[in-house]
């Protein structure tokens, strides 16, 4: 576990100046009184004597040193005195007593520490004779310890799994104390879920009184696979009540469970009166669960405690007037920290607002990136969001907002938002922007995941704020109220359901502002260890009004990974079907052994409808279509799942379904001898981040199960695969049918679009163009969202345009790499008032300042969008024709040309 001081509380004297220190130590400075010269006496501590056990108030003394000015004091964990981020390091400068009483908690108890002083004059630095040493114990009346004493008192259940246990005498937290050895070989754990092993149960008879406490408390140490890991005991009345361990994998944890988060275990097992009696309790049990491959799991100082003790270990709120911010670290930019406080900027409007507020200035000249590391080591309080309010000044807003979460198993998780996102109205009431980010919408960092690649916001190294892709802009970042929240006790009780319209629509998931809302209404599993939930714009279908469709991944391997939410229904009368649009993405692994499945992998869904009179009807779609695809499915094909738990059953009714969940799994087994895979033969590979898509959720009436494909996706053309046919414009029947495919941007009484007559000859047969109607020197945007098929390929495009000699025409390209959206640009310069075909290479298209983007043969499928922006030099009414977009796979990248169309001859 890493381990450093978190904050100084109540510092005897103030800061003085902002030197830049180490980011693991910490200082305190006075004014100088006299500066004296020459050699310095020696002298030795006195007090606390070597071996002390203190609980209570550090108070250090120590013999004077002749010719000294002052003295500073160093604790450590080690008495090597290493001033690194791995250990406590505490040092306190310009002490000018031979005493000082330490007035803040140590971070770590029941360890050994050492102490040090040393004399300081002008010229000279003088330790004294000898360092010292204490036990820093957190035994308190109301602690009651489960001892680890002998192997021979914990036994390992004979049904589970093999596993070994001895008892380590060699400190290994560091607490001078023994610590419960856990082993387990991948020969005597299952090799995948379908078999019932992987099970181990670690036993110690313990029958014991815990009056006076209310949660246990623990080191913990978890090395291995994929595994559950449960603290379980047996109570008075003989009920099992468990609590699952949030583990940092090959990280030394502290772990505080309450006994108010514990919950009863119903299956094979005694039910009493369903009530925790913890007051005694007869067996003390470490569980493991889906356990697959080698594992150790290491537990010490095992103890009943009183939580309100160990307050000082967990993030509430953050107090920026308190906490030490000169002990931040920062990455890439020094931003010059400091807190504001009310008058200090008789500029600043908002005066009042921004009091107590921490300030990241941005000086002139940044450009790029940046970010501020704040180290905790602490425990996020209960809750399962956070919440701050944020503004910005100067600043332009093409910037993105940076919030990370590092975990103790050195996992990040990031959120981040346009700084466009973040505007507050003028003239409103608050100028700061509150944001609400519930941690299971922290997304993964693709750089930054070194543990085992599950949220596990429980124990925190350090939370980051910062900003990237800033264009040499100055300002001001305005950081407040941040603090730890339950969603539940903050959020509006109707936005954690969702409300099923006559339509019958229960989420087409266009109604959200910001990523984060989806977790607002929608709940997901941790058990698959991979849940996550994203509003995702690179592989949404449909028209251009379809603003995004949902990322739900999942873990290969290991159990279901549920997503679920509470709906109102009861709008929603007279339907028979349940529609939903599904597109798998799951991803083979670089593995000969499973290679030969190739493109066949995909995830099996399990959809589940509840009704308001308990019945759960579900239906399995055994392999999810890698292309998006119409599912509607008719009430008729669900089965009732628990049938035997009811005593009336009723048909599922769309009016009176009050839940819906989704879940998703696949396993890996290694080829059979027909080539496919064999069941007997588990493969397990433990793929991470296996994306299935999900859109335009309904309710709908349908007699039959009907599985299409969606046609709106952009295929090749049937008669030509090196050529796909963006628009032809053939296939819309009126103007309302274009509109639901183009859209336009700046469009003004005179401006607008329109299906034309006016073809250009290539296109013999057809009968309709685009046309492109503008007025004036403003640009005016057309625009029109992509969808293509994985089939898709190409190298450039083809467009047939008429033009009016004068209007200039920037074709934009939306294209996303690596998450990152680039707008693509090509300039046409007053094209001709002849119908012409502009082709056009993708090396010609230019993201500004991002010259190495470029769009190749196979991320064509990466672009979003396609926009056409009109501007005039002159303030004449024209109009622009536009025919037959096309990409193109059978022209050179770098290919620049313009061919005149001959006109079609006459008759």
């Amino acid at each position: 576990m890493k381990k450093k001081v978190l904050m100084l509380l109540l510092l005897p004297l103030l800061l003085a100046g902002c030197n830049e220190k180490d980011k693991t130590s910490y200082e305190s400075r006075t004014a100088e009184t006299t500066r004296r010269s020459g050699d310095i006496g020696s002298f030795n501590l006195l007090t606390p004597d070597n071996d002390t056990k203190i609980n209570g108030v550090l108070s250090f003394t120590w013999e004077e040193a002749s010719n000294c000015d002052s003295y500073q004091l160093e604790i450590s964990e080690t008495d090597r005195f290493i001033n690194e981020e791995d250990y406590v390091y505490v040092k306190e400068s310009n002490i000018y007593a031979t005493k000082f009483d330490l007035n803040y908690t140590l971070p770590l108890k029941d360890i050994t520490y050492y102490w040090r002083v040393t004399a300081v004059n002008k010229d000279h630095k003088k330790e004294c004779n000898a360092a010292g040493n204490f036990f820093y114990e957190s035994v308190k009346i109301n602690e009651i310890p489960i001892n680890i004493e002998d192997e021979q008192d914990w036994s390992v259940h004979k049904e589970g799994s093999k596993a070994t246990v001895s008892i380590d005498r060699n400190n290994f937290f560091g607490n001078n104390k023994n610590s419960l050895v856990i082993n387990f070989k991948k020969e005597d754990t299952s090799q995948g879920i379908s078999k019932s092993d992987g099970w181990i149960v670690i036993t110690k008879s313990e029958d014991r009184e815990l009056y006076g406490t209310d949660a246990f408390y623990m080191r913990f140490f978890y090395s291995g696979h994929d595994s559950t890991v449960k603290i379980r005991v047996l109570d008075s009345d003989g009920e099992y009540w468990h609590k699952q361990v949030q583990i940092s994998n090959n990280a030394k944890q502290t772990v505080l469970m309450r006994f108010d988060e514990f919950t009863l275990r119903t299956e094979g097992t005694n039910i009493g009166d369903r009530v925790f009696g913890w007051e005694h309790i007869h067996y003390f049990e470490v569980v493991f669960e889906k356990t697959f491959g080698d594992g150790v799991c290491v537990l010490s100082d095992i103890k009943a405690v009183r939580a309100e003790d160990y307050e000082d270990l967990f993030i509430k709120k953050l107090d920026f007037e308190r906490d030490d911010i000169d002990d931040w670290t920062y990455e890439n930019f020094h931003f010059n920290k400091y807190v504001y406080h009310k008058g200090q900027d008789t500029e600043n409007p908002y005066d009042t607002e921004d009091d107590g507020a921490l300030v990241i200035p941005v000086s002139a000249g940044f450009y790029g990136y940046g970010y501020q590391h704040v180290f905790f080591y602490k425990f996020f309080a209960p809750g399962d969001a956070v919440r701050f309010k944020i503004r910005y000044t100067g600043l332009k807003s093409t910037a993105t907002f940076y919030f990370r979460i590092l975990e103790e198993d050195k996992d990040m998780w990031q959120y981040r938002t346009p700084f466009a996102d973040l505007k507050v109205d003028p003239g409103a009431e608050d100028p700061y922007k509150e944001i609400v980010i519930p941690l299971k919408a922290m997304q993964r960092m693709s750089s930054g995941m070194n543990g085992d690649g599950a949220k596990q916001f429980s124990y925190i190294q350090k939370l980051i704020f910062g900003l990237a892709d800033n264009e040499s802009y100055t300002g001001n970042i305005y950081i407040k109220d941040f603090e730890v929240v339950s969603l539940d006790e903050i959020l509006d009780p109707s936005t954690r359901k969702l409300t099923v319209d006559a339509n019958g629509c229960i989420e087409n998931f266009d109604n959200y502002d910001s990523y984060t809302e989806i977790y607002y209404a929608w709940d997901q599993s941790a058990v698959n260890k991979d849940e996550a939930m994203k509003l995702d714009t690179i592989h949404k279908v449909g028209p251009s009004s379809n603003k995004y469709c949902a990322e739900f991944d999942y873990k290969a391997d290991l159990e279901m990974a549920t997503y679920q939410v509470y709906m109102n229904s009861e709008a929603a009368v007279d339907k028979n079907a349940f529609t939903i649009w599904l597109k798998d993405d799951s991803v083979l692994p670089d593995d000969p052994v499973v290679s030969y499945l190739r493109d066949k992998v995909a995830a099996e869904m399990t959809i589940q409808l509840t009704m308001d009179s308990g019945e759960w009807y579900r239906y399995v779609i055994p392999a999810v279509a890698r292309d998006w695809t119409n599912y509607t499915i008719s009430f008729e094909d669900f089965e009732l799942f628990n049938a035997k738990s009811l005593v009336e059953k009723h048909p599922l009714s769309s009016d009176h379904v009050i839940h819906m969940a989704f879940g998703l799994q696949y396993f890996y087994y290694s080829q059979g001898a027909d080539g496919k895979p064999d069941p007997k033969k588990p493969y397990p590979t433990y793929a991470i981040a296996n994306p299935v898509y999900i859109d335009e959720i309904y309710f709908t009436e349908s007699e039959n199960t009907v599985i299409d494909e969606i046609s709106s996706l952009i295929k090749p053309d049937k008669d030509n695969k090196d050529r796909i046919t963006i628009d032809s414009f053939e296939n819309y029947e009126d103007q309302d049918a274009l509109l639901e495919t183009w859209t336009m941007i700046n469009a003004k009484e005179d401006n607008g679009m329109s299906l034309s007559t006016d073809v250009s000859a290539e296109s013999k047969g057809g009968t309709k163009s685009l046309a492109l109607a503008y007025k004036g020197s403003d640009s005016v945007q057309f625009n029109r969202a992509t969808a293509f098929h994985k089939t898709a390929l190409a190298k450039g495009m083809s467009v047939d345009l008429k033009g009016d000699d004068k209007a200039r025409i920037v074709i934009h390209i939306d294209y996303r790499e690596n998450g990152q959206l680039y707008d693509m640009r090509y300039i046409i310069h007053a094209p001709s008032s002849e119908w012409s075909t502009y082709e056009i290479g993708f090396d010609n298209f230019k993201a500004l300042e991002h010259p190495l983007v470029a769009i190749s043969e196979k991320t064509v499928k990466n672009i979003e969008g396609i926009r056409f922006v009109i501007t005039n030099s002159d303030s004449t009414e024209s109009v622009i024709y536009l025919d037959n977009l096309r990409f193109l796979n059978d022209i050179a990248y770098d290919k620049e040309a313009v061919t005149v169309i001959p006109a079609d001859p006459v008759i």
